[in-house]
């Protein structure tokens, strides 16, 4: 199972005030799967394992003072998915 995981952030200041930090959890053991940590307008996660095909918990940690729109991407997919195109 692949897992991507992308948070972009609006306009906003630059430096440590971008900081932030997307965590991964397994929603039933609460166990840390993975983490991604950026101070860029993007922070991405991607990994490829099994583990990620159970019920996932996704927490973004970042300054408690933010006030900026952010996006949040989530894709989840069996490995055996293929993107092609016979043009």
């Amino acid at each position: 199972m692949e897992l991507f995981v992308q948070l972009r952030l609006g306009a906003g200041p630059d430096g440590a005030e971008l900081a932030k930090t997307i965590e991964i959890y397994d929603a039933e053991t609460l166990s840390l799967l993975g983490t991604a940590a950026s101070m860029e307008q993007w922070t991405s996660f991607y990994e490829a394992d099994p583990q990620f095909g159970a019920a996932l918990l996704i927490h973004v940690v970042g300054p408690a003072d933010a006030s900026w729109a952010y996006e949040l991407w989530v894709d989840r997919r069996d490995s055996q998915w293929e993107d092609s195109c016979e043009c």
